[in-house]
């Protein structure tokens, strides 16, 4: 308490309050905070829902180049007025321009994007989402494919849903039979992941589907239970999986922008081409491979580093190889 009244000249009211104590998950280090001091940060899905208020915020976080450069400006004037800024710039000879340096730079042309019939421009692009809603590029079919859902709480979703899917499906012209239908019961109130992970495999053993549609419950994909079921889906039973959450569709609005944004991913993940660009620099006029590349460490935890390559194949840079390698632990050697 002392210790924050001399250092930050705050005073703590209350000397029995417990501390928090915030664990590192790198390096293991814990910092102790006192509850009385800490403030809430963020945005809570309530505040996210509300429109008019998330508007507002935005005036503030997605503004234009001009007012950035205006904002700029006045904290540079701000520190000019303070007598003692000035002296330490004046000390180290420093001096803040009010005007950004200009340069200039090869402007290319955004070109075309190809879907369907007709190329769409992109020049002062408009309506983008709408314009790409239909017939993409090249489909593949879509015969042996599942939608599954939650009995108790989620077959409303699903029915809303499946509407509007199948309405993008037959305005993409997509070569498609009826998805089969699988309602997961729960053994408790809610399904768990032992419930999802059961029901994957019991459609990837009977049907061998090319996909299945998975409609969780919650309204975010960063939830344990999407990690679990995408991650079954990778390793005990590898099907091509598309998760759409529940609280997604409850809210009613947009669903078949929404739909038709899955269905491009279903598209993709299929190996599918839901669009190409007509004017890419270089990959027409000779042969061109644009390649990908890092290394993901994991130092403080001792954890191996992993090294990931991708690759486009064709001449349009719409299909890809990748491959992954588990090195030593801080290996940036690739071979």
């Amino acid at each position: 308490m002392d210790y924050v009244q001399k250092q930050y000249n705050v005073r703590v009211r209350y000397s029995d309050q417990p501390m928090l104590i915030v664990v590192d998950r790198l390096s293991g280090k814990e910092t102790c905070l006192i509850p009385e001091l800490c403030r809430m940060t963020g945005l809570t899905d309530g505040i996210r829902k509300n429109f008019n208020l998330m508007r507002e915020i935005a005036k503030y976080t997605h503004t234009g180049a001009s007012d950035k450069l205006y904002e700029c400006r006045k904290l540079f004037q701000a520190i000019k007025n303070k007598p003692l800024c000035s002296k330490i710039m004046n000390d180290w000879n420093v001096n803040i321009s009010y005007d950004p340096a200009k340069m200039s730079g090869l402007r290319l042309k955004p070109g075309n994007l190809l879907m369907g019939r007709q190329p769409i421009p992109l020049e002062g692009a408009r309506d983008l989402e709408r314009k790409i809603q239909g017939e993409m590029v090249k489909q593949g079919k879509l015969d042996n494919w599942m939608i599954l859902y939650e009995k108790r709480n989620g077959e409303r979703a699903f029915r809303a849903f499946q509407s509007d899917f199948e309405k993008c499906l037959r305005d993409a012209r997509f070569d498609y039979r009826e998805p089969r239908e699988v309602a997961i019961q729960p053994y408790g109130k809610f399904c768990n992941a032992r419930d999802w992970q059961e029901a994957i495999r019991n459609a990837y053993e009977r049907y061998h589907p090319q996909l299945v549609i998975l409609i969780l419950p919650g309204s975010k994909a960063s939830e344990r239970l999407y990690n679990d079921v995408k991650r079954y889906c990778l390793e005990s039973a590898p099907v091509v999986s598309q998760v759409v959450l529940q609280g997604t569709i409850e809210r009613g609005k947009n669903l078949r922008s929404i739909a038709s944004k899955i269905l491009i991913q279903v598209c993709a993940k299929l190996g599918g081409v839901p669009w190409v660009m007509d004017s890419m620099p270089w990959i027409k006029e000779k042969p061109t491979m644009i390649v990908g590349m890092d290394v993901f460490h994991k130092t403080a935890s001792s954890k191996e580093s992993v090294m990931g390559v991708c690759a486009s194949i064709n001449d349009s840079a719409t299909k890809f190889v990748s491959h992954a390698e588990v090195h030593d632990v801080g290996r940036e050697l690739v071979t």
